[in-house]
């Protein structure tokens, strides 16, 4: 792909990303590049308007790719390769008619739902496992992991898992939500001061708990800038107020009024960081922040101060210092791995990682090189990891050479322990994931059962 000069390749600023942009007509314009090589006259489409992204590529060298086809008169994702190999099926169906935008205004505001072509995702379904390879001929069978369903008006009404389970439940009122429920659990519904776009909750009801009432109010600004309260009242009578302030994504909670009366406010710099927080007591923490997000110093009220140091470049974690002035500082490699822990006193612990530089690195060394599978301590004492290919331990031996192994089904799920001496513990589920029971060394065993509702 690096050879098309139709594609934009976009990296994050450590460059350990890469991601992978296209034209959506990009595989036509690839057909007709390959044909141009045999026959020179062949022209080539000009690049659609709309880009899709392709692929993610990060510096191990673990990839996903996204496959696109046109699905109901748009392109769409229809598969995905994780890095593991595992490749996924996405299906649509429409389930309801197109709709145009549709424009709300109300006291100087305008909102609107925007233009809605019915298409909406259905499952997903696992079509490729290399834990275990689908069995073929007349017992080929793939696996829907998750399934959705639709109002006639498109609102997802209904999630279910891969045994055909309902695990979510919803209900909406001009696609405003109105009700949730998670698998068998309570209910929860709530209500609008209007019920278009830009409607306000203003009450959630929990069927096995507390009640709540939210008020909403405009307050003088602050500073030139905006300042709202929601003013939240449960069943029980108590009263607690959020105080916000700032425009759209700067907005912040500035302040808390708790039920008690007592009041915690947050300080925040330009760039929307929270930098001070003052406790009921008027007791405050001051953070020092970066443009980039990433915290300097803290200083507690009674002014001792901490610090962290980062790389330039890479914005990795270089050194922390105490309020007693004790620094530990990190090392990383050119990938980006943390490689030592030097501590105060001068020790260190060193992390050691696959070499995928080597051309004979197999694809599951790639996909664990972020996982060290030595630690060598401060006094020289060494401790492996084995991984499995989904990164899972696969085994654990200490300084002293003794090991731990674990062992998982294909769906990550614990099945045995076997410890330095052989002794196996295992681990047994239901086909609804429930541990059923565990069955130890030396015969004895735990059983578990749950009821309707999973408990």
């Amino acid at each position: 792909m690096a050879c098309a000069s139709h594609l934009i390749f976009a990296a994050n600023g450590g460059g350990d990303t890469l991601w992978v942009f296209a034209p959506a007509n990009w595989q036509a314009m690839e057909a007709a590049r390959r044909a141009a090589q045999t026959h020179p006259a062949t022209q080539l489409p000009a690049p659609d308007a709309g880009w899709v992204l392709l692929g993610k590529l990060e510096s191990l060298g673990r990839t996903q790719r996204y496959h696109w086809a046109e699905v109901l008169g748009q392109s769409r994702i229809t598969g995905i390769d994780d890095g593991v190999g595992r490749h996924y099926q996405l299906h649509y169906s429409r389930v309801s008619a197109a709709q145009d935008a549709r424009h709300y205004g109300r006291e100087g505001s305008h909102f609107h739902w925007q233009a809605d072509s019915g298409v909406r995702l259905m499952r997903i379904e696992l079509r490729r496992d290399p834990a275990l390879p689908l069995q073929t001929g007349a017992l080929a069978q793939s696996i829907d992991l998750v399934s959705y369903a639709y109002s006639a008006e498109g609102d997802l009404v209904a999630v279910k898992n891969r045994h055909g389970d309902t695990v979510r439940r919803f209900a909406w009122r001009n696609h405003l939500m109105v009700f949730h429920q998670e698998k068998s659990g309570p209910e929860h519904r709530y209500a609008y001061d209007r019920y278009e776009p830009g409607g306000k909750a203003v009450e959630q009801s929990n069927q096995e708990g507390i009640d709540y009432r939210f008020d909403y109010r405009a307050l003088p600004e602050a500073d030139g800038q905006p300042r709202r309260a929601c003013i939240v009242t449960d069943s029980l009578g108590r009263v607690e107020t959020y105080i916000f302030q700032g425009e759209a994504g700067l907005s912040r909670l500035t302040e808390h009024v708790r039920a008690d009366g007592s009041t915690v406010r947050r300080s925040y710099n330009q760039y929307g960081h929270l930098t001070g927080v003052t406790d009921p007591l008027g007791r405050s923490v001051r953070m020092q922040v970066s443009p980039l997000g990433q915290l300097l110093s803290t200083q507690g009220p009674d002014g001792s101060t901490s610090s962290q140091t980062y790389e330039e470049g890479s914005g990795l974690l270089q050194s922390t210092t105490d309020a007693a002035g004790r620094t530990i500082r990190y090392g990383y490699d050119r990938l980006g791995r943390l490689t030592q822990i030097i501590l105060a006193d001068g020790s260190a612990e060193h992390y050691h990682y696959p070499d995928i530089a080597s051309a004979a690195a197999e694809p599951a060394t790639r996909l664990n090189a972020d996982k060290p599978v030595r630690i060598t301590d401060a006094r020289g004492g060494d401790k492996h990891i084995a991984y499995t290919a989904a990164g899972q331990v696969a085994s654990y031996t200490d300084c002293s050479g003794q090991s731990t192994r674990y062992e998982y089904d294909r769906w990550g799920r614990s099945t045995a322990v076997v410890n330095a001496l052989g002794e196996r513990v295992r681990y047994q589920y239901s086909d609804r994931d429930q541990l059923q029971a565990v069955h130890y060394a030396d015969g004895s065993s735990e059983h578990y059962e749950y009821d309707a509702r999973g408990r």
